[in-house]
Formats: C-alpha cells, structure tokens, sequence
C-alpha cells in the first residue's frame, strides 16, 4: 500500500507530460517525494554513502541520463534523484519545477536553470545541490 502515492505520481506525471520528455530523475525524484519519510532517508543515506566513496553522479551525468543506470548505481540514483528534485522545488516552487523541466526540453539544462532558478550551470547546480546536502534542506526533508 506504500507504494500506491509513488505509482499515482508516475502515471499523473505521464499524464502531464505526454510528449515522453520526462528526465528519468525527475520522474523518480518527485515519485519518491511521495514516499514515506522512512523510504526517503534511506534513499537519502544511499547518496551520503555513495558521496562518501565518490560514486555520485555529477549533476550533468544526472540530468542528462536517459535511462536507469546500471544495478550498482541504481541506489544513489534514487538517492540523488530525489534530493536535487527535493532542492529545486524547495527553491520556488512543484510547479516552477515543472516549467523548469519543459524549458530544459526546450532550451537545454544550462538556459534552462539560468532562466528558472538562476543557476549559471549544471556545474554550478552541482556545487550547490552538494552544498545542501548536509543542510536544513536535508532535515526539512525527513520531517525532523
């Protein structure tokens, strides 16, 4: 039964983005925001781990990624997918994220957080999502 908000926000998500554009990490970042606290951690110590051995994505081989990784990458993806998501939407807003993600389909990632969010680069993204990891953001997010 958990799994029941996660599922619906993928098939809303579909709904709302016909056109099959939906980054895979955006779609499993804001599938999992509907997920217990609990889940969320987890996923959340699967990014401080890999971080800890330097096995993270970069914000550009994030974003940019069409398909799932491969199995032994597949926990921080969760993980990472889920806290950038986490990071953008906390900057403004669900729905400025999803304009955001319509204009990088557009224009591309680098215009497209310059013109959203004011974040020069992917490389720029990269140095604050990394920044905000161990911030209130992070606390916020878990319900503490």
């Amino acid at each position: 039964m958990n799994a029941l908000p996660h599922e619906l926000t993928h098939v809303i998500l579909r709904d709302r983005f016909t056109s099959g554009t939906l980054p895979r990490w955006a779609d499993e970042g804001m599938a999992m925001m509907a997920d217990p606290k609990t889940k969320q951690g987890r996923h959340l110590q699967d990014l401080r781990t890999a971080m800890a051995n330097s096995t993270e994505f970069s914000a550009a081989d994030l974003l940019t990624m069409n398909d799932y990784p491969r199995s032994d990458r597949r926990q921080v993806f969760y993980g990472q997918s889920i806290f950038v998501a986490h990071v953008l939407i906390a900057r403004k807003n669900p729905q400025h994220f999803v304009t955001f993600l319509e204009r990088a389909d557009a224009v591309g990632y680098d215009a497209a957080l310059q013109e959203c969010y004011g974040i020069a680069s992917m490389a720029e993204l990269d140095r604050q999502w990394r920044r905000d990891l161990y911030s209130v953001r992070l606390a916020s997010m878990q319900g503490s």
